[in-house]
């Protein structure tokens, strides 16, 4: 077997706990523009860093890429041909990234046409925690020839895996679903922040809405888990999130759909990075909510019910 024969691309927040799983059934090469990524996760995870990207690709029966855009990973198929790199035969990359669709159909097109290699979108839901206990939902494009070469690898991370369609259907759902979050967010933002100026205690209204009909993950796991006891450091950026939202908006209006509300999402997220900054966590939009409200969305001390 190749000593490199299956490489992981891009160890971020989400992408190192990916990695970490997916070492833990196969060994691993690891490549990231940072060295220090690459040496703390092997430290951590046992895995082999690899200091040169052509060495990494050079033969690679399986590579793995998690980066922040489509672009990086067209950018990495580029280099790769520019250093006449040749993947193994009937290789499988498997696109980790919060792509955008049309660009996904061109990096699978010149990684077919180039190295006759399959090629699956699998956009992750469940961020870094998710990874860590293999609770993601693998949302994947491609066909079922690829889809079953990839499970061994999915299924190191994954506890729901769908194939979607062709190639650029999972980071179509991915976008479409992380635009619905950022929604929920807002909304459920916008409904504690109302609430707590009504006198009513936050964790009480998230528990009692999270029971009733107008629940939503927001209301079940980002408000209770990450805002309620302020921390706000689920592990997924702002400007990330507004990447998401931005390839949806470019997504439907190629599409010609009417999306009044989902259009108004785009623009509350953009605005909420510019109050908070690019880097900070996406659940801290609800600080937005809270400055405009004048109040915070916190559990009411025992004094203050009284």
């Amino acid at each position: 077997s190749k000593a490199h024969k299956l490489a992981f691309l891009g160890l971020g927040q989400l992408g190192s706990r990916l990695a970490g799983r997916i070492s833990s059934q196969f060994p691993l090469h690891v490549y990231d523009l940072h060295l220090d990524a690459m040496e703390s996760h092997k430290k951590e995870f046992n895995t082999s860093p690899v200091s040169d990207l052509s060495w990494a690709l050079d033969g690679a029966e399986v590579v793995v890429s998690c980066l922040p855009r489509s672009a990086n990973v067209a950018k990495v198929v580029k280099e790769a041909e520019l250093a006449k790199i040749k993947l193994a035969e009937d290789a499988l990359w498997i696109d980790c990234t919060s792509g955008n669709p049309s660009e996904t159909r061109e990096i699978a097109k010149r990684l077919q046409d180039g190295h006759g290699c399959n090629f699956l979108d699998c956009a992750i839901s469940g961020g870094p925690r998710g990874a860590d206990t293999a609770t993601i939902t693998s949302m994947c494009g491609g066909d079922e020839k690829t889809f079953d070469m990839a499970k061994p690898i999915l299924e190191t991370f994954s506890e729901h895996m769908f194939l979607l369609g062709p190639v650029g259907s999972g980071h179509a759902i991915k976008a479409v679903n992380n635009t619905l979050l950022a929604a929920h967010i807002w909304l459920a933002s916008e409904a504690l922040v109302s609430l707590a100026k009504a006198g009513i205690d936050p964790k009480l209204a998230c528990e009692t809405i999270e029971k009733s009909s107008g629940k939503s993950f927001a209301f079940e796991q980002r408000m209770p888990d990450f805002v309620l006891p302020r921390t706000f450091d689920f592990g997924f950026s702002m400007e990330l999130l507004a990447k998401d939202v931005n390839v949806c908006s470019h997504f439907l209006k190629d599409l010609g759909v009417p999306t009044p509300m989902l259009s108004q999402t785009r623009e509350l997220i953009n605005l909420a990075m510019v109050e908070q900054g690019a880097s900070s966590d996406h659940v801290e939009m609800a600080k937005v909510l809270e400055r405009w409200g004048g109040v915070e969305i916190k559990p009411k001390k025992a004094e203050e019910k009284e």
